[in-house]
């Protein structure tokens, strides 16, 4: 009986025990032994094979909870380590490698494949990830995404009523470590105020934190023009990366408190301009992760999961390939195909794109027009309690930057 192999990595996504158990069911159908290996690569990188193996029974019911029954790590991989991974998958005997990761993962699974020159492992990667970066063709989405983005869309309707209700602000990251697909769906469909993405600044190498600042407060003070003292701004954490500042000494991107110290240090220049605004952070990163999936992601998954049990049963010759789905169709392309430098390529958010068109036409901020119009420019700066000129050359260069 020929075996075939499970591993999860990366961070957790919506989804996962749903394609798990599609490949499972699917597997043990087709007479398979199916096994998976715990905690990622973490144990396969030290030579131990740590594992439990899968029969439909143990997934029958586990397509709608949250997490992942095998567990999943995080971890970069020097060569020594890839080559005991690849050591350790031959010693367990699979013939097959079902991999189900991000970017990441896809990339340490590509270098794995490499090593296996004979083909004695044939791969199939699931992409998966709520930041929607990987590039899937069709602007197809990674599985996770959808069910963050509900999830993440329903939390900030609660922060926008609150807002309303009692006349604050909140400045809520989302977790989007390169890409700022995950915080434009969740703006976009709550009707956030605005939304700020690292593509925005994709001309800068590093951008002041001034930058971000002035954003905020010019949206802050035009909500203040249509006496609306409140709001609500999403902002990608993506943007701890681009800033001029020394974020090592975090173990994640996510840790690094992006909101605290917006909101701390705009309520200090507030309130020397005599603007009494209350602003509170709040970070929706971890608790968008381990959601419960939803109808989209279940369903999306299961496809998924048949999707690659079948290409590594089928005479298909491509050594590694990524599982997708075109339409209504399964598609499996060579990992070779999205590779630069030996790492998946990112799918950045197109500024140009309708997608994010129509979201930036909806955010309330400064934009070109306010600058062209008097009367606005002179309520503007009245609200701002300070002269034309003085409020032109403080924000007028926020909007002349992409995506405007």
């Amino acid at each position: 009986m020929k075996k075939l192999g499970i591993v999860c990595s990366g961070g957790p996504a919506p989804g996962i025990n749903s394609v798990i158990r599609a490949i499972v069911i699917e597997a043990r159908n087709r007479n398979l032994e199916v096994i998976g290996f715990l905690d990622g690569f973490y144990y396969l990188s030290k030579g131990q094979l740590i594992y439990k193996k899968l029969d439909i029974e143990d997934v029958s019911r586990v397509h709608y909870s949250g997490g992942s029954i095998i567990g999943t790590s995080r971890g970069n991989m020097d060569e020594e380590k890839i080559l005991n991974i690849y050591e350790s998958l031959l010693k367990s005997g699979i013939n097959y490698l079902i991999s189900i990761g991000g970017d990441g993962t896809a990339s340490l699974v590509y270098k794995i494949s490499k090593i296996d020159k004979e083909q004695k492992i044939k791969f199939a990667h699931i992409p998966k990830t709520i930041d929607n970066d990987f590039p899937l063709p069709l602007n197809s989405r990674t599985f996770g995404f959808e069910t963050a983005r509900d999830l993440g869309m329903k939390l900030v309707l609660n922060l926008i009523e609150d807002a309303r209700v009692l006349k604050r602000w909140f400045f809520v990251q989302v977790m989007g470590r390169d890409t700022g697909h995950l915080a434009i769906g969740i703006g976009k469909s709550s009707g956030a105020t605005l939304t700020i993405i690292p593509e925005e600044f994709q001309n800068y190498e590093k951008i002041p934190l001034e930058f971000i600042l002035d954003i905020l407060e010019g949206a802050i003070i035009k909500r203040l023009v249509f006496n609306k003292p409140y709001g609500v701004a999403i902002i990608a954490e993506g943007i701890s990366l681009k800033l001029n500042v020394d974020i090592s000494h975090y173990r994640t991107i996510s840790e690094f408190p992006l909101v605290e110290i917006l909101s701390e240090k705009l309520q200090e220049r507030l309130k020397r301009r005599n603007i009494n605004i209350t602003i509170i952070p709040q970070n929706l990163g971890y608790v968008l992760r381990n959601a419960q999936p939803i109808a989209f992601d279940i369903a999306y998954t299961i496809t998924l999961g048949y999707g690659a049990v079948k290409f590594l049963l089928s005479d298909n010759k491509i050594h590694c390939g990524v599982i997708t789905l075109k339409g209504d169709k399964i598609e499996t392309i060579s990992i070779d195909e999205i590779i630069e430098n030996d790492r998946v390529k990112i799918r950045y958010v197109d500024l140009k794109g309708d997608i994010y068109q129509s979201a930036y036409h909806y955010m309330i901020r400064l934009k070109k027009e306010d600058f062209e119009n008097e009367e606005m420019l002179s309520k503007l700066s009245q609200y701002a309690n300070m002269s034309k000129e003085e409020f032109i050359k403080k924000f007028k260069y926020t909007t002349e930057f992409p995506p405007i």
